[in-house]
C-alpha cells in the first residue's frame, strides 16, 4: 500500500513538469543551445545551396549572349539533301534528349569550300584572281536590310559553263572589291576547270544589328572574314592580304548548284543554339554538367568530327571548383561554431546535473530506480529536442533568406531576399544532432544518478584533486590527435583529399583541427593552472620544476643529438656539459629553497652559479644551434626564465603572509579546487579563439582578395600584349596614351624571360623593365616587398641606369670609321648598329677590310631613320657559328659623319677615357678592348679590339657604355637563392638571346605583377631596351606593357578607349582594378558568404559567452553561499567581499580570454595557409599577410568584459542578500 502511494506521488510526468518549472533558467539555456546548434547545422546545407544558386545565377548573368549560346560545328558533310536532313535530325534528337529545357531556337549555317573567284574586272583568264565561297544562313532575311537590290531566290539557270545562281553580298565587301548589283562572279575549284558556278549579285545588305546574338555580336566575322591561309595551285596569283568574298544563297540553290557542278563536294555545317538564360539558372550543377557532357558525347558519336563550343559546362565546372575551395573557410568556421554551441549545451547540462545532486540523492533514498531516472531525463530532453529540431531548419531558412538584405549581399541581390529551397536534408541533419544531444543529456543524468548520499557529501566536503579528463589522460589524447590532424593538414597543404576516383573533395576530419587545437590547449592548461596558482600563492615551486624538466629534456639530449648529426663535430659535448652543470646547480638550489632553514646566502650562491651556465648556453646556441630546431625559441625563453622565476618565488613566498585577506582567500580557494573552473575556462577559450579565428582569417582573406587585384594590376589599369609600334619611340608612345581623356599618368614596361649565364640553358626567370620615374608615381607597392619603399628602389634604378648616347649630328648623310686590321680577314665585315628616335635599330654595313693599312670605311645613313640617331655598337661579322671565328685584332679610330656638303665631323676619336665595352658572346670569350698609341690614324690614341674565336651568331664587337657596361638591376630572394647571385654581384644573363652583364643593386622579396616564388629581375626600360639592341639586326624591341592611372570615375571610359585603340584580339589584354574589385564583390562565395558567417560567429560568441558565464556564476553563487556567509560572519567587509569575488573571477576570466586569444592567433597562423588559396586552389600571390579585423574584435572584448562585470555584480548582490540566520540553520540541518 505504501509503495503504491509512493509511486503515485512520484508520478513521472508530474516529476518532469515540476523539474522543468524549478530549473527553468537552466532548461531554457539548454534549449537555446540545442536550438542554435540545430539552426546552424541545418542551415549549413541550406546556406551553401543558396550560395550555389546565386553564384551560378551571377555567373550566367555576367556571361554574354555570344558565349552563352552553344555552337555545333561539323566538317566534311557530303553536300546532298539527304545528308543535310540527316545531320539536322541528329542535332534535333540530341537537343531533345539532353538540353530541351534550355533550348530556344537555332540558326544553321552551311558553308562551301573555298573557290577561285573571277571578277568582272579581273576574270579567271588573267590568273590573278580573288577567292570566295558560298554559304546559306538560316533566317538571314529577317536580320538584314538591303541597301540595294533584293533577296536571292531559288532560281537556277543552266549555262554551258555551269549553273547561274543568285547571291547576295554584305556591304563590307564593297570596301575591298569593286562590284555591284547584277555583277556576275565566276567561281571554280581550279583555274583551268571548264565548269564554273556563275554567281549573280542580286542584293547588297547591311545587318540590322551587327552585335545581335544572331551574328554572335560581331557581323564582321561573317561579312568581313579574315584572309585565307591555304595555298593556291601553281601558276595562280592571289593577294594574301585580300579577304575572300562571302556570298549568301538559299539552301536549295546551294544544294542544287554545287552538287550539279561539283558532285561529291564536302561542306561544313554549324548550328548556333540559342539557350534560355533563366532556364539555365534552374540547372543543378551536377545535373547541368552531366546533361551537356552527354549532349557533347551524343553529337560527337552521331556526327563524327564535330565539336561543340559552349561556355555553360565551363561556367558550371568553374563554379564547382571555386565552391570547393571558397567553401572551406565557411565549413571550417561553421564546424567550430557547432562544436562550441554543443560544448555550451554540455556545460549547461553539467551545471544542471550539479544543481540536482541533492534532489537525486533524495529520490534515490525514496526508492526511485535508475531506469525511472533515465526515463525522466529522456522525457525532459525530448521536449527540448523535438521543439528545436522542428523549428531550427525553418529559422535557418528565414535567417538565410533575410541575409539578402545585408550590405554584404546588396550588390548581388539588389536588396532582395536570398532564394532558399525546402529539402529533407536539413531536417535529417538536425535530427541527427538531436540524437547526439539526447545522448549527452541522458549520459550526464545517468552518471549523476549513480551518486549516493555518502559520495555526494564527500564530494561537497573535499573536491576531487584529479578530474576525469586528467585521470584518464583525455587531455593528452586530445593533444596527440590534434597533433596528428595538424601534421596531416600541414603535409597536405589544404583541407582537400582525393577519393577513390581521384576526385578532390573536402576532408571533413581536417575541419575539426581548430576545435581539437583549442580544446587541447585549454585542457593542457588546466594541468598547469593549479601549479600557477600555487606558485603565485608562494606555496609550491612545482611550476619551475615543470619548466626546468621540459627545458632540460630539450637542451641536453635532444639538441645535443641533433647538433651531432648536423655538424659531426665536438661542439655538442660543450652544450651537453653546460646543460648538465645547469641541472645540477638548479637541483641543489631548489633543495635550499625548499629547506625549512632557508639559508639565503646558499640560495644566492646557487642562483649565481646557474646564471653563467644559462648565459654561456644561450651565447653558444646562437652560433651552434639553428632556429629551425624543434621549439628552439620557446626553449631558449624557458631557459632564460629559470633564474628569474626562482627569485620571484622567493619574493612571493616572503610576502604571501602580507597579502590582504581577500587576496589570500581567493588564492587559497582557487588552489584548493582549481578544476571547478574547467568548464568556464574551456568555454572562454573556445569562444575567444573562434572570434579571433573568424576575424583573423576573415581579415586576412579580405585583405588578400584586395591585394591580389592590386598586385595583378599594379596601377588602375594594366595593358599586356601591347602591339609593336614602328612609328614612335617609347616616350612618344607613352605620351600618346597619356593624352587619352581620363588618364592621369602612364608608364611603359617590357616583360620577357631570361636565363642565367650566356648559354640560354637553365631555369627561366622573369624580366620586367619599367620607366622608374613614371612607374613609382602610379604603382601600388606593399611594405614587405622590400626593405625600402618603391620610391627609393626606382630612384636608385634611375640614378644608376643613367643613359648616355653617342648621337649622330642631324642632317648627316654618311657615317664611317677608320679601321686597320692586324691581318687580312676576307670574310669579316664591319658593321655599325644605330638606333633612331623611334627605337628602330638598323645595321649599317661598311663592307670588308681590303688590306692591313688604315682605311676609311663608310656608308650612307638610311633615309628612313628619324632623328635623333645614336650609335649603339661597332661589330665585326663573320659568317660562322659558335667558336669557329678567326682570331686576331683590329684597330679603330675616328668614328665620323659627313653632311650634305661633304664636310666631315668626328663624333668619337678614342682619345679620352675608354667609354666602350666588349660585347659578351660566351663566358669563355677572350675578346678585349683597349686603347693604345701604336700608330694611330689621327691624334694620339686609337682603340684596339682583340677578338678570339668565340662568336654569337658570327658577331663580335664592342658597344658604347659610358656608365660601365653593367646594367643595374633589382632581383628577388628566389632568384638569389636559386642562382647564388647576391647583392653587388656582376654576372651575365641571357635575355631574348642577348647576353647582358648585370649588376645587382637591390635584393627584394616581391614586386607588383611578378611572382615571389619564381625568380625575377627588374631593370630600367630605356637602358634595358638599348642593351637588347646592341647586337640586333634590323629589329625593333619595344615596350609590350602599359601601366595607367586614371582620374576618379574614369576607369570604364579609359578601358573602352584603350580597346578601341588596341583592339580586343590576342595578345592584348586589359586588367582593370575597379572592375576586378567589383567582380570579387559580386561573387557571393568570396564576399558575402564569408562575411555574413563572421557575423553569425560573433553572435554565437556573445550569446554563448553571456549565457555560459552567467550560468557559471549562478552555479558558483549557489555552491559558495555557505562559504560567503561564513566569511561575512568572520567580519569581511563589503569592499573585501567585492575584491574577493572580482579577483577570483577576474583571474579566471582573464586567463580564459588571454589563452583563447593566444590560441586563436596560433591557430590562425596554422590554418590560414591552407585556407587562403585562390578560387582555383593555387597559392595566393602576393603571399598573404595575417591581419585581424580589430574593428570587430575590440567590441567583442568590450561586450565580454561588460558581461563579466555585470554578472559578478549580480552575484555580489545575491551573496550580500543571503539571510545569515536561515543559512546557519540550513548548515546545522
Amino acid at each position: 500500500m505504501t509503495s503504491s502511494v509512493s509511486e503515485k506521488q512520484l508520478n513521472t510526468i508530474n516529476l518532469v513538469k515540476q523539474r522543468l518549472i524549478n530549473e527553468w533558467k537552466l532548461m531554457l539555456s539548454i534549449f537555446s543551445g540545442v536550438l542554435i546548434a540545430t539552426t546552424l547545422i541545418s542551415g549549413a546545407p541550406i546556406y551553401l545551396d543558396s550560395l550555389e544558386r546565386i553564384s551560378v545565377n551571377t555567373a550566367f548573368d555576367r556571361t554574354s549572349d555570344v558565349t552563352l549560346n552553344a555552337l555545333i560545328y561539323t566538317p566534311n558533310l557530303v553536300l546532298t539533301r539527304d545528308s543535310l536532313e540527316d545531320s539536322q535530325q541528329k542535332v534535333n534528337t540530341a537537343v531533345e534528349s539532353h538540353i530541351d529545357e534550355v533550348y530556344v531556337s537555332e540558326r544553321r549555317l552551311i558553308r562551301s569550300q573555298n573557290y577561285l573567284a573571277g571578277l568582272p574586272y579581273r576574270p579567271l583568264e588573267t590568273r590573278m584572281v580573288s577567292r570566295g565561297y558560298l554559304q546559306y544562313m538560316e533566317n538571314i532575311d529577317q536580320n538584314i536590310v538591303f541597301t540595294e537590290g533584293r533577296m536571292a531566290t531559288d532560281e537556277i539557270k543552266q549555262l554551258e559553263s555551269g549553273p547561274l545562281i543568285e547571291v547576295i553580298l554584305g556591304t563590307p565587301s564593297l570596301d575591298i572589291y569593286d562590284v555591284e548589283v547584277n555583277d556576275v562572279i565566276q567561281l571554280t575549284t581550279f583555274i583551268d576547270s571548264e565548269i564554273t558556278i556563275s554567281a549573280k549579285i542580286t542584293g547588297i545588305f547591311d545587318p540590322i544589328d551587327p552585335k545581335s546574338p544572331f551574328w554572335r555580336e560581331n557581323s564582321d566575322t561573317f561579312l568581313k572574314p579574315a584572309p585565307l591561309e591555304d595555298a593556291v595551285e601553281q601558276g595562280v596569283m592571289v593577294d594574301p592580304e585580300e579577304p575572300p568574298l562571302p556570298f549568301f544563297a538559299t539552301q536549295n540553290t546551294l544544294i542544287e548548284s554545287i552538287s550539279s557542278a561539283f558532285p561529291g563536294t564536302l561542306i561544313s555545317s554549324s548550328w548556333l543554339l540559342f539557350l534560355d538564360r533563366e532556364n539555365l539558372k534552374e540547372y543543378d550543377v551536377e545535373d547541368g554538367k552531366l546533361r551537356f557532357a552527354n549532349f557533347r558525347e551524343d553529337i560527337s558519336l552521331s556526327l563524327p568530327g564535330s565539336f561543340i563550343l559552349s561556355i555553360v559546362p565551363k561556367v558550371l565546372e568553374t563554379y564547382e571548383k571555386r565552391s570547393l575551395y571558397t567553401s572551406i573557410p565557411l565549413l571550417l568556421l561553421l564546424t567550430l561554431m557547432i562544436v562550441t554551441v554543443l560544448y555550451y549545451m554540455s556545460m549547461m547540462v553539467s551545471y544542471l546535473v550539479q544543481s540536482r545532486e541533492e534532489d537525486v540523492v533524495r529520490l534515490r533514498t525514496r526508492g526511485i530506480s535508475t531506469f525511472n531516472l533515465f526515463r525522466v531525463y529522456v522525457i525532459e530532453i525530448l521536449v527540448i529536442i523535438i521543439s528545436a529540431v522542428a523549428i531550427g531548419p525553418f529559422i535557418a531558412m528565414g535567417l538565410i533568406s533575410a541575409a539578402g538584405k545585408l550590405a554584404y549581399f546588396d550588390s548581388i541581390t539588389s536588396g532582395d531576399f536570398i532564394p532558399v529551397q525546402l529539402a529533407w536534408q536539413p531536417f535529417a541533419i538536425a535530427a541527427g544532432l538531436g540524437v547526439l544531444c539526447l545522448v549527452i543529456y541522458t549520459t550526464a543524468g545517468l552518471i549523476a544518478a549513480r551518486t549516493g548520499v555518502i559520495s555526494q557529501r564527500l564530494k561537497a566536503s573535499r573536491p576531487q584533486l584529479t578530474p576525469f579528463f586528467q585521470k584518464y589522460y583525455i587531455d593528452l589524447a586530445f593533444l596527440v590527435i590534434g597533433g596528428i590532424v595538424f601534421w596531416e593538414l600541414q603535409s597536405r597543404g589544404s583541407f582537400l583529399s582525393n577519393n577513390a576516383d581521384n576526385v578532390q573533395q573536402i576532408n571533413e576530419g581536417l575541419l575539426f583541427a581548430p576545435v581539437l587545437f583549442l580544446i587541447g590547449v585549454a585542457l593542457i592548461f588546466m594541468r598547469v593552472f593549479p601549479l600557477v596558482i600555487r606558485y603565485f600563492a608562494g606555496e609550491s615551486i612545482s611550476l619551475i620544476d615543470l619548466i626546468m624538466s621540459i627545458t632540460a629534456i630539450m637542451i641536453i639530449p635532444v639538441y645535443a643529438v641533433q647538433l651531432f648529426f648536423d655538424q659531426r663535430g665536438f661542439s655538442w659535448i660543450y652544450l651537453l656539459l653546460i646543460g648538465i652543470g645547469l641541472l645540477i646547480c638548479y637541483r641543489w638550489t631548489i633543495g635550499q629553497i625548499q629547506s625549512h632553514q632557508r639559508r639565503y646566502l646558499l640560495i644566492a650562491a646557487g642562483l649565481a652559479a646557474q646564471a653563467p651556465f644559462v648565459a654561456i648556453y644561450v651565447y653558444l646556441s646562437q652560433t651552434s644551434l639553428e632556429s629551425s630546431y624543434l621549439l628552439y625559441g620557446i626553449m631558449i625563453s624557458f631557459l632564460i626564465s629559470i633564474v628569474p622565476l626562482q627569485i620571484l618565488f622567493i619574493i612571493l613566498r616572503y610576502i604571501s603572509n602580507s597579502y590582504p585577506v581577500w587576496i589570500s582567500i581567493s588564492l587559497w580557494h582557487m588552489a584548493r579546487n582549481p578544476f571547478q573552473y574547467s568548464w568556464l575556462v574551456l568555454l572562454l577559450v573556445l569562444i575567444t579563439g573562434m572570434a579571433v579565428l573568424s576575424t583573423t582569417v576573415g581579415g586576412t582573406l579580405d585583405k588578400s582578395q584586395l591585394e591580389r587585384v592590386l598586385h595583378q594590376t599594379s596601377s588602375d589599369v594594366r595593358v599586356t600584349g601591347l602591339p609593336l609600334d614602328r612609328t614612335r619611340g617609347i616616350d612618344q608612345t607613352r605620351l600618346a596614351f597619356q593624352n587619352i581623356e581620363g588618364v592621369s599618368g602612364t608608364a611603359l614596361a617590357y616583360r620577357g624571360v631570361a636565363t642565367p649565364g650566356s648559354t640560354g640553358a637553365g631555369f627561366q626567370f622573369d624580366v620586367l623593365a619599367v620607366q622608374p620615374e613614371e612607374f613609382k608615381e602610379i604603382s601600388w607597392f606593399r611594405d614587405d616587398y622590400a626593405d625600402v619603399n618603391l620610391e627609393t628602389l626606382m630612384n636608385d634604378l634611375k640614378t644608376k641606369s643613367a643613359l648616355d648616347e653617342l648621337q649622330i649630328p642631324a642632317n648627316s648623310k654618311e657615317i664611317g670609321i677608320n679601321v686597320r686590321p692586324e691581318e687580312n680577314y676576307p670574310n669579316i665585315f664591319v658593321w655599325l648598329i644605330v638606333e633612331d628616335g623611334r627605337g628602330f635599330v638598323r645595321t649599317i654595313t661598311l663592307g670588308r677590310t681590303k688590306n692591313t693599312q688604315w682605311q676609311s670605311m663608310k656608308a650612307d645613313i638610311p633615309e628612313n631613320l628619324i632623328d635623333p640617331i645614336s650609335i649603339l655598337s661597332v661589330q665585326i661579322y663573320e659568317p660562322v657559328l659558335g667558336a669557329n671565328g678567326s682570331i686576331g685584332s683590329m684597330q679603330f679610330d675616328d668614328i665620323f659623319v659627313t653632311n650634305q656638303s661633304g664636310s666631315e665631323t668626328v663624333i668619337e676619336d678614342f682619345e679620352g677615357p675608354l667609354l666602350w665595352r666588349s660585347l659578351v658572346s660566351t663566358p669563355l670569350a677572350t675578346h678585349q678592348l683597349s686603347t693604345n698609341n701604336a700608330e694611330p690614324n689621327s691624334g694620339e690614341r686609337n682603340a684596339e679590339f682583340q677578338f678570339g674565336k668565340d662568336t654569337s651568331e658570327g658577331i663580335r664587337g664592342f658597344y658604347y657604355a659610358p656608365a660601365g657596361g653593367q646594367v643595374p638591376v633589382i632581383i628577388n630572394e628566389s632568384l638569389s637563392l636559386g642562382t647564388g647571385i647576391e647583392l653587388a654581384d656582376n654576372v651575365l644573363v641571357t635575355i631574348n638571346g642577348q647576353v647582358i652583364p648585370i649588376k645587382i643593386i637591390h635584393v627584394i622579396n616581391n614586386f607588383p605583377t611578378l611572382r615571389s616564388d619564381r625568380g625575377f629581375l627588374i631593370g630600367d626600360l630605356g637602358l634595358m631596351l638599348r642593351v637588347l639592341k646592341v647586337k640586333a639586326n634590323n629589329s625593333i624591341d619595344n615596350a609590350n606593357e602599359l601601366f595607367v592611372s586614371v582620374e576618379q570615375g574614369s576607369s570604364e571610359d579609359v578601358v573602352n578607349n584603350l580597346y578601341s585603340i588596341l583592339g580586343r584580339a590576342d595578345p592584348v589584354r586589359i586588367y582593370d582594378k575597379s572592375s576586378s574589385l567589383s567582380a570579387s564583390e559580386l561573387d557571393p562565395l568570396v564576399s558575402g558568404g564569408w562575411k555574413s558567417m563572421v557575423v553569425v560567429a560573433i553572435f554565437v560568441v556573445i550569446f554563448t559567452g553571456a549565457l555560459g558565464y552567467s550560468t557559471y556564476l549562478l552555479s558558483f553563487s549557489g555552491r559558495s553561499n555557505i562559504q560567503m556567509a561564513s566569511l561575512r560572519t568572520l567580519g569581511l567587509s563589503r569592499a573585501q567581499m567585492i575584491g574577493l569575488l572580482y579577483l577570483e573571477n577576474l583571474v579566471i576570466f582573464a586567463l580564459g580570454i588571454g589563452l583563447g586569444t593566444w590560441a586563436g592567433f596560433q591557430m590562425s597562423e596554422l590554418m590560414v595557409d591552407s585556407v587562403a588559396v585562390t578560387e582555383t586552389g593555387n597559392k595566393v600571390m602576393p603571399v598573404f599577410q595575417i591581419v585581424t579585423n580589430w574593428k570587430i574584435m575590440w567590441p567583442v572584448y568590450g561586450i565580454l568584459t561588460m558581461i563579466f562585470i555585470t554578472a559578478v555584480m549580480f552575484m555580489y548582490r545575491a551573496v550580500i542578500r543571503v539571510d545569515l540566520p536561515s543559512m546557519s540553520r540550513r548548515v546545522i540541518n
